[in-house]
């Protein structure tokens, strides 16, 4: 073995106890895998300036599979304690995601294949963007730029559905949409 990949086999080694062992390649999936069922609220900016009294949020739900990963967010607002889902202000979105780590870091990388509700910019097909994200796994819960999520546990039918377009959605746009 080489003497310059002693120091950095042997903080591989330590790191690899806390799940962040970068490989010499660049990019890799963490050392140990990224698995659950997550929840969180996500602010967004008010979408009915009407009553001030209401708080929109998109609550995020993060199924992880070995580093694979599906976010749905569905809209809802909540007045004096009292949490709604909306029909359609705020709009749904649903990416397909996979945990990686680059330069030392952990990332997410999403892409959205689902939306309803939303507009988008013409000439933009944003099925195709890949957006990546800072993550920090803490306390056996995750944080995505600033957004905490949380530990759930889903019921069956909601689980199955998630895991259904996890195996359906490929990270990269399909060629036909």
């Amino acid at each position: 073995m080489s003497k310059a990949l002693i120091p950095a086999s042997v903080l591989c080694l330590f790191l690899s106890g806390l799940g962040y062992c970068q490989k010499h390649t660049g990019v890799e999936a963490p050392n140990q895998p990224i698995n659950g069922e997550y929840i969180a609220l996500e602010n967004m900016p008010s979408v009915s300036p009407d009553d001030p009294g209401v708080k929109w949020f998109h609550e995020n739900t993060l199924l992880v599979r070995n580093n694979e990963a599906i976010l749905d967010m569905v809209p809802v607002s909540i007045k004096g304690g009292e949490k709604s889902y909306s029909a359609s202000d705020g709009g749904f979105l649903t990416y397909r995601g996979r945990f990686i780590q680059k330069d030392g870091q952990m990332l997410v990388e999403l892409r959205l294949f689902q939306s309803d509700y939303i507009a988008f910019p013409a000439g933009r097909d944003p099925y195709k963007e890949i957006k990546t994200r800072a993550v920090k796994l803490m306390s056996g819960q995750i944080d995505i730029d600033g957004v905490r999520y949380r530990p759930t546990t889903m019921g069956t039918k909601r689980s199955n559905e998630l895991l259904r377009l996890l195996t359906e959605q490929p990270m990269d746009k399909p060629a036909s949409r």
